[in-house]
């Protein structure tokens, strides 16, 4: 029994990293396999979602009720919603711009919130927000929710505002000569994306009850973004193949022999660039 709780408790915390790192990719690839936008900012709305769960959960919550799992849902849905509010605004003045440009305009914008968030007394500066509760979050729940979300965006593409926005991307042109708008799907798309970015950062406050303005860094977008391609920029399940990459390959190097643990970095690299050549299109090319 005590070998299958030491088991538990090591395996759950990579678990649910593999369940935030699901969460944030899932929320990327609707922006950049389903509408076409390269976001190189996508870690700020999980930062801020981060910092929001962590907030209202320290705070105001406890006011409320006394369930941990009440409060886990109620700031993880506030989370949602206070990325997807400021997603909404950041794209608005980025819609003009195209391909490399919107790429660096949403990195230049992610830094300048990045680097507010250094700045503010209520998130601790640049120490970051502490003590942030549990609420007694486990894999199981992590899971549910990946689950959910996958669920709910498999059948988002099927709908016709889904239809428009993989339209977006291909040729946004065909599809204004048809009369339809494409601000108006790419707006849903990165709102939505980033949205989902937020509650995994909700999700990771309470996994490890410490949220630090770097969790919004450019390095973070890169990772989250590195998933998404290796998985595959067009299929959803991609993003959870490519999650579990992301998280399964440097914990399996760690158990290697001396030499390869203290340079897992660089394994894990190498192993990336061998996926990118012999599968350049992700693992899985096509379909949702």
């Amino acid at each position: 029994m005590m070998f299958l709780q030491d088991t538990y408790d090591y395996f759950s915390l990579p678990l649910m990293l593999l369940g935030i790192y699901s969460l944030m990719a899932m929320g990327l690839q609707l922006i950049l396999g389903g509408a076409g936008l390269l976001s190189l900012g996508h870690a700020i709305f999980f930062c801020i979602g981060g910092y929001t769960s962590a907030i209202i959960s320290s705070t105001y919550l406890p006011l409320i009720t006394d369930s941990n799992l009440l409060q886990l849902i109620l700031s993880a849905l506030c989370a949602f919603l206070v990325s997807g509010f400021f997603a909404f605004f950041m794209i608005i003045p980025c819609l003009r711009l195209k391909e490399n440009y919107f790429a660096m305009a949403t990195l230049a914008l992610g830094e300048v919130l990045s680097t507010v968030i250094k700045n503010l007394d209520f998130t601790g500066g640049i120490r970051g927000f502490k003590d942030i509760p549990s609420l007694d979050i486990n894999p199981l729940i992590v899971g549910l929710i990946v689950l959910i979300v996958y669920l709910v965006l498999r059948r988002f593409y099927k709908s016709s505002m889904g239809y428009i926005i993989r339209s977006t991307r291909d040729d946004d042109i065909a599809l204004q000569s048809l009369g339809i708008s494409h601000f108006k799907s790419q707006i849903i798309a990165f709102t939505l994306g980033s949205a989902i970015a937020g509650m995994g950062g909700g999700f990771y406050a309470h996994t490890i009850q410490f949220m630090s303005p770097e969790e919004g860094s450019f390095n973070r977008s890169i990772e989250i973004l590195l998933a998404v391609v290796i998985g595959g920029m067009n299929s959803l399940t991609g993003s959870l193949i490519g999650s579990l990459v992301i998280v399964a390959i440097p914990e399996i190097l760690r158990f290697g022999p001396s030499e390869i643990a203290q340079n897992r970095n660089v394994f894990f690299a190498s192993a990336v660039i061998l996926l990118m050549l012999f599968r350049p299109k992700g693992l899985i090319k096509h379909g949702s």
